[in-house]
This record gives C-alpha cells, structure tokens and sequence, in this order.
C-alpha cells in the first residue's frame, strides 16, 4: 500500500490541513474533527484504493482504512506540521447528547486501548500456563508478568486522566494529580475499613477507585471547566502561580466528596442493572444483542461497551457482553470467507479472504464494509449467525475474565481458574456454530454476480431461450456506474446497471412489464419486467430536492407498459439550471437472483434500439 499517495488524497478531499481541528485514530478507522464538513469529498476518498469505507457520525468524519491504520495516520500527521491537532471552531452543527457522548467516549477510551489489551492478552496466556500446569501462581516469573497484566487495569484512572485531559482540551499534569489524589494510599487502604473525611462540611468516602472509570473521567471535565474559567480571569504575570493552585483547590475536594463517589456509584448499578437483565432475559438478551451489534457497530456506538465491560471486570471479576462481540466477529469471518470460497471475481475473493482472516483475530469493519454489506446477503447471514451464537453462549452462560481482542487470540482468557473447562468449552462450541451458520448461510443465501462489460453497443437481437435484455430507456452516452458523483450508486449498493449522459428529454420503456413505483418528486420510476427483472430509473443526482418541477411523468404504479412506451419528459434544462447532475442511473436492483448481468456498450452512444443489460 502506497501511504504516502494514500495520506495525499486523504489530506486533499478533507479539506486540506488547515481544514483539521484534530485527527487520531482507533483500531481501524482515521477519526477527524473537521472546521467545515461541508469541504469533504467523501466520494474520492470512498473511491481510494486502501479504504474500506467513510462515513459521518455527528460532527466526526470516519475513513475506515483497517489493519493498516497505524501507518496511514503516522504517515498523514508527517505531512502536517500541526501534527494533527489545531486550534479553531467548528462550523455550527447540531449535535444530540448521544453523539456527543459516543464521540467523547471514543476519543478517552480509543488511545488507551493497546494498553489494556495488551494486559488482557497477557492475563490471558497467564491463564493458559496455568491451566496446562506450566507455571505455578507462586513462581517469581508468574508474578512478575501478573504485575504487568494488572497494572494498566489498577492504574487505569492515570490512563484515562491523560486522555480524558487531552479530549477536554486541560492540562494532562493538572489531570494526573487530580487522579493521583482519586489512588492516594490513604483512600486505597482507607476504602477496605469503610473510613471517611470530614472537610469543610462535606464528607468525603474513602472508596477504591482503582480500575474505575466514570469518576476520573467525569473529574476531569469538571477540572477543564473551572481551569478554564479561571485561567481566562487571572492577570498574565501571576497566572502560572494561581490558575493551577486554585483549580485543584477546587477540583480535588468536589471530586472526592461529590463527584468521584457518584460516578462509582452509576458505574456500580450500571453493571448491576445489565447482570439482572441478563439473569431475567438470559438467552432471549444474547440473541438480540448478538445480532444487532453490527449495527452497534456502525452508529459507533460499540465504544459505549467499552467501561461498561470494564466495570464488570472490576466490580464482577468477569463480563458477559464482551464474548458476544467475540462471536459477532466470527460471524463476519465465516460470511466473508464464505464469499472467498464461491466468489469468480479475483479482486473480491482476495478481500474477502484477507478481511476474513482480519475478522477472526477481531478486526471486522474491513469484512463489514468492504465485503458483507456491500454484497447485502453475506450481512444479513452474520446477523442471524451471530444471534444464534448469542443465544448459545448466553444460555450456558459464558464469561470473559480478561479485556482482551475479542479474536481467537483472546480465547485463553475464557479458561476458568480452578481447573472447570466449562467455560472454554461452551465458548468454542459457540464459536463453531457461529461460524458454521455464517458459513453456511452465505452459501445459500449469496449468488456471486458474474459482471461483464462490453464495450459496443448491442443492437436488439433474435430473442434467445434464457436471456432477457434491458433496452436503453435514454438517448445519449453510456458510462460506468462508478461515474456516478453518488456513493450508493458508484458502489453499487442499490444494485447493477449504467448510468446516462442524456440527450433527450424522452424516458421510454426498456422492456415489457409493468410500472411498479414512481417517486413523489417523479425523479425516479421502478419497473418490473415479464421475466422478472426489477429496473430503478434515477433521472438526476440529487434530483429530488426539485420536488417534481422539471418532470412530467405519463404513467401511473400498476399500468402495464411495452417497449418504447413513453415514461416521462424531463426539462434537461430547467435540472441544469438548478445545479442538477442530469447523470441518470439505470439499475438493476435485484441482480442477486441472476445467474450472470452483462453491462452493454459502456463508454459508447445508446438509443432507443440498443440494449444496455443482458441477463441470464
């Protein structure tokens, strides 16, 4: 992959450097916080090869890039001087509370998340040794790696101070004392006597705060409000001395009398409504959360998931809603790797074989994105497989002792200490019918779409067995659907087909069949063929913002037409003047029931006698 051109065209269609209030990344995805959104050209960076997808949540712009989003952002920041972050205000939007809590969330928790997975991975090998008896618990080596594989999870208020101070734009040090004052000795040991403190009237608990999450975070945010407010009221020479000293003077009382304990205690009966929740629902709760976290996923709001798993750890010992993540991810695995096995097109089979493998060791927007969502059966079998594997796992009841990757890398951490092989059982016999499900339904479900294009315009031939041709319904040139200034017509969401250059104003009927929808704005007209073909005519880009001015539409749904029927006029001219791509998509939208789609004549001259789709 060439970063460096990759970065550019990045760089470029978001809207320059100057253009970027800050920019980082998590597992897969480039997250951007843009001065104008309006400046992105999704389509060119959509079309770019090395990404997955983009898309915009709330005021955050995201390019899924995939394993490699490391070294694109290393790459991307060496060509900024402001090294991804700059000073500014964003163009007004409106922003709801979830958005803004899914984008602070993912900007606290993201950065910190090699850390603690990289603990969890080594709790999780710590359990392996252990259960093949290839350590003891009281050897030197095993305690020095329980060390490290507890530390970024006891310590994980400093983790989250630096983040949380970097998100809510204070200072990181003044964060770090603020937290440090959360982990004093004195409250750690204080907390195991159930002690407190009486200052100035309030009460302060003394609680163990260690690997907690809301109260650091919530601290935090209170500390940038009042740093703010008092450094922007303190005279320059004196500013240094004050505006910290006040703060924290300020701050650590608040955060340790009020604050602190509340956001404990939210994070305590968060956890315990989900247990009774699950202990109610049991089964029925992990079918439905298994097979809706893709489109957890998709909104962003997986990162919600993240404390709560967290505090579960912490308060429980264990999480039961990470595991079904797990199987969400095999699930996309056994789709797409059931699209490698069937799939003729070599391009497809080797993404669909390396966003696969990628899924399996838990990275799954690639596969999502860049196989089973585009080719829409593949995605609805890891919906239903991972429902299944949901229920399974949490009928049996599944644990995860670990923050680890939900990959098969991470499947140590499910071994239970004191020698039950239960839970490791149960969760690959749920891994396995999840992936097999997958597997399986992508096969029956998915039909790989043989696509041809050809060049020359095809004049109306003898009629053939089992063959069924699409007329041009236009008259003017024939381009590739990938021309199209439109991402859910370039990537051929809604289906296959061409698109138009028009040059005349007649829409005429392609085939024989019948009218089967036509848009309140008349902007766009669904046919049905005899044979069965479902045809979706868009006149325009974007056209029906013209609310039906510029088209006059001479059928009506339900009427019966025959080739070279007149469907419509449309004014080229009155959508020109309005800032209307003419650019006319003809589609095939139920291409999946067809054995093979020949594209005709793309890149030459069609009329009213030339056919433009042949399927079989």
């Amino acid at each position: 992959m060439d970063y460096d051109n990759l970065s550019k065209t990045i760089l470029k269609n978001v809207g320059g450097e100057e253009n970027i209030l800050d920019v980082y990344h998590c597992i897969t995805r480039l997250r951007f916080h843009l001065k104008d959104s309006s400046k992105v050209n999704e389509k060119e960076i959509i079309d770019s090869e090395g990404i997955a997808g983009a898309q915009f949540k709330g005021r955050e712009f995201q390019v899924i890039i995939g394993n490699h989003v490391k070294n694109v952002y290393e790459n991307l920041v060496s060509h900024m001087n402001g090294s991804g972050k700059q000073d500014g205000e964003v163009s007004a939007e409106k922003t709801n509370i979830m958005t803004k809590l899914m984008d602070t969330l993912a900007g606290v928790f993201v950065p910190v998340l090699p850390a603690i997975t990289a603990a969890g991975m080594v709790k999780s090998v710590l359990a392996l040794l252990l259960a093949f008896r290839a350590v003891s618990a009281e050897r030197d080596i095993y305690q020095l790696f329980n060390i490290l594989s507890d530390a970024a999870f006891y310590f994980l208020p400093f983790l989250l101070a630096v983040t949380s101070a970097r998100k809510f734009k204070t200072n990181e040090f003044l964060a770090l004392t603020v937290a440090g004052s959360l982990m004093y000795p004195t409250i750690i040991t204080g907390a195991a006597n159930g002690g407190v403190l009486h200052v100035f009237g309030i009460t302060i608990p003394f609680i163990n705060y260690s690997a907690s999450i809301i109260p650091i975070v919530l601290s935090v945010w209170l500390l940038s409000k009042v740093y703010r407010f008092i450094d922007k009221r303190t005279p320059e020479t004196v500013r240094l001395l004050i505006a910290p000293m006040l703060s924290l003077f300020i701050i650590v009382p608040i955060s340790l009398g009020l604050v602190a304990p509340l956001g404990n205690y939210a994070g305590y009966y968060l956890a315990s409504f989900l247990t009774w929740i699950f202990a109610v629902s049991g089964p029925v709760a992990g079918l439905i959360l298994g097979a809706i976290i893709p489109l957890i996923v998709m909104t962003g709001m997986h990162y919600v998931v993240n404390p709560i798993v967290l505090q579960n750890l912490n308060q429980l010992g264990y999480d039961f809603i990470a595991p079904l993540f797990f199987l969400c991810n095999i699930a996309q695995a056994g789709a797409t790797l059931a699209v490698f096995t069937k799939a003729k097109d070599k391009k497809l089979r080797s993404l669909a074989l390396s966003t696969g493998i990628s899924a399996m060791f838990g990275i799954t927007e690639p596969a999502m994105y860049g196989v089973n969502i585009h080719e829409k059966k593949p995605f609805y079998a890891s919906l239903i497989a991972g429902g299944i594997g949901g229920f399974v796992a949490t009928m049996f009841g599944v644990k995860v002792y670990a923050f680890v990757m939900p990959g098969i890398t991470g499947i140590p951490a499910y071994i239970t200490q004191g020698g039950d092989n239960t839970n490791i059982a149960v969760i690959i016999l749920s891994l396995l019918i999840t992936f097999a499900s997958s597997f399986g339904l992508t096969l029956i479900l998915w039909k790989d779409k043989k696509i041809n294009i050809k060049e020359e315009p095809q004049i109306v031939p003898e009629e053939t067995l089992n063959e069924e041709f699409v007329r041009s319904p236009i008259e003017g040139e024939i381009v590739s659907l990938t021309d199209v200034p439109d991402t859910i017509f370039s990537k051929q969401i809604v289906g296959f087909g061409v698109a138009f250059i028009p040059e005349s104003r007649e829409i005429r009927a392609p085939f024989e069949g019948q009218v089967t929808m036509i848009s309140e704005s008349k902007h766009a007209i669904s046919l049905k063929s005899k044979g069965g073909i479902e045809l979706l005519i868009h006149v325009g880009i974007d056209s029906a913002k013209l609310g039906g001015v510029g088209f006059e539409v001479t059928v009506k749904a339900g009427d019966n037409i025959r080739v070279g029927d007149k469907l419509m006029e449309v004014n080229l001219e009155y959508l020109k003047e309005k800032g209307v791509d003419i650019l006319t998509p003809v589609i095939v939208t139920n291409a999946s029931v067809f054995n093979r789609i020949e594209l005709l004549g793309v890149g030459s001259k069609g009329n009213w006698e030339t056919n433009i789709i042949a399927v079989l």
